[in-house]
């Protein structure tokens, strides 16, 4: 069996056959997750720096873009970042002209957060390379082979929200060095 490892950036694919020939590609698969996983962070942070952002505010970007509008409180939920965090998101993506707090419609003691248009000049031209990549790589599968991608990853996003909700959980109250958010 040929085991499978990263060479370089590189995930190694194991080769058929064998006993264990499904165990390989299961941890082949686990191990190009990984590697994936971690690109794509880079690739976020690189592109957030040249819009002056960081990798969280992008990500919070893409959440009220695909939304629309929320209470902090809603993009705090689905990010899992504290309200304060969120705070700091908005100040800065405000700053730089991405969002706009305003009151909310039906009731002016809550605030919404509202992606203001105009800034697609900035950001889509970053992802159009990306986007005309990945749809070149998908037209290279089947429909069957596609339906069966995106179900892996439907399902991959299901068991990631609810990993992420149980970590968040599992924070809440605790700091890294020990102390409580009560605590200080």
């Amino acid at each position: 069996m040929t085991m499978s490892r990263v060479q370089g950036e590189r995930v190694e694919h194991p080769q058929p056959g064998g006993p264990d020939g499904r165990t390989a590609r299961i941890e082949a698969l686990l191990l190009g997750m990984r590697a994936l996983s971690a690109q794509v962070v880079m690739f976020h942070q690189a592109t957030a720096e040249r819009l002056g952002l960081n990798a969280t505010d992008i990500k919070c970007l893409d959440l009220l873009a695909r939304f629309g509008s929320m209470a902090p409180g809603r993009l705090a939920e689905l990010t899992g970042l504290t309200t304060g965090a969120i705070t700091g998101v908005l100040d800065r993506l405000e700053r730089a002209g991405y969002v706009r707090r305003e009151s909310h419609p039906h009731d002016r003691r809550r605030v919404i957060v509202r992606l203001l248009s105009g800034n697609e000049q900035r950001v889509d031209p970053l992802y159009a390379p990306i986007e005309g990549a990945s749809r070149a790589l998908a037209e290279r599968y089947t429909d069957e082979e596609l339906a069966l991608l995106l179900d892996f990853i439907a399902q991959n996003q299901r068991m990631l929200e609810e990993e992420t909700a149980r970590a968040t959980r599992a924070n809440q109250g605790h700091r890294t060095d020990g102390a409580t958010d009560a605590q200080g």
